[in-house]
């Protein structure tokens, strides 16, 4: 089923529960609450293995960023001298791939690599390192934080996507039924009370 046809179907069902004669969700294209997973897993398997990789991830990411970069004030001559090196030979192949390259009809995506390339390929990259690790950090605090909620159950998880759903169904129940019997007491009637 695809999203659109789950949208759908919640829509009618909302119809059905809150305002038969007069629909007030059907036709349009979001759900009449939120359908989004709390947890985007439905094996522990795949929860694991997605972990895994992202602790891999980071770990390499690490493990080139130390590799590549000079940590103390006094630099090590050696080390800098070999690091100079590689950065030169690292930005003669790409602009020398660049130049074989010619951008014709370019989409934007093509212009910023190019650039990113002819700027200083090497230097760029390290830069990026950094925001790679940031970012690949951010997941991987998201999946810890998923597996202390989720995935920490010695026995077979509950499917929470579906507790989830019912929840909020439930809550958009509450809050139109609290609607009606109020306007019901005021003897005020609410058609679209949406």
């Amino acid at each position: 089923m695809t999203e659109k046809e789950k949208i759908e179907r919640l829509n009618r069902l909302a119809d059905r529960l809150f305002s038969p004669s007069d629909p007030t969700y059907s036709g349009r294209d979001f759900p009449p609450f939120d359908i989004d997973r709390v947890n985007v897993h439905n094996k522990k398997k795949d929860f694991n293995d997605e972990v895994r990789a992202v602790t891999v991830i980071v770990g390499h990411l690490h493990g080139m960023l130390e590799t590549l970069q000079i940590s103390s004030p006094i630099a090590d001559a050696t080390k800098e001298a070999m690091i100079g090196r590689i950065k030169d030979a690292v930005d003669n192949v790409i602009r020398g791939q660049v130049r074989r390259k010619k951008l014709r009809g370019a989409s934007a995506n093509d212009l910023v690599v190019q650039n990113f390339r002819d700027t200083g390929f090497f230097e760029n990259s390290h830069t990026l390192l950094s925001d790679m690790i940031f970012a690949y950090k951010q997941r991987l605090d998201e999946l810890i934080d998923q597996e202390k909620q989720f995935w920490s159950a010695p026995n077979r998880a509950p499917n929470h996507f579906a507790r989830t759903i019912v929840l909020r169904f439930g809550r958009l129940f509450a809050r139109q039924t609290a609607l009606l019997r109020k306007s019901f007491a005021s003897g005020i009637h609410v058609a679209n009370p949406a």
